[in-house]
């Protein structure tokens, strides 16, 4: 499966499989079949589009902290 270069490196059914378990299923590659394309890559061409593209593949989305009184508040408690 060929993206940007010639260059094989896996088998089309193995990758298809990852693909199939990782579309919309999987934070990292939700929202843009452009960071799906990267798994077609092959290893060389994946480091030049994280480098193009800013692509941090470890970066998870950030969550908010919450403390006891955002969920005192969201009961409609004021104590605490």
């Amino acid at each position: 499966m060929l993206i940007r270069c010639d260059k094989p490196f896996g088998v089309r059914s193995a990758i298809d499989r990852v693909l199939e378990r990782l579309k919309g299923k999987h934070w990292m590659y939700s929202g843009s079949s452009k960071l799906l394309d990267v798994i077609k890559m092959c290893e060389d061409c994946r480091v030049a589009f994280a480098a193009e593209e800013n692509f941090e593949p470890y970066g998870m989305p950030s969550q908010t902290v919450r403390t006891t009184d955002d969920y005192l508040c969201e009961r409609g408690s004021t104590e605490g």
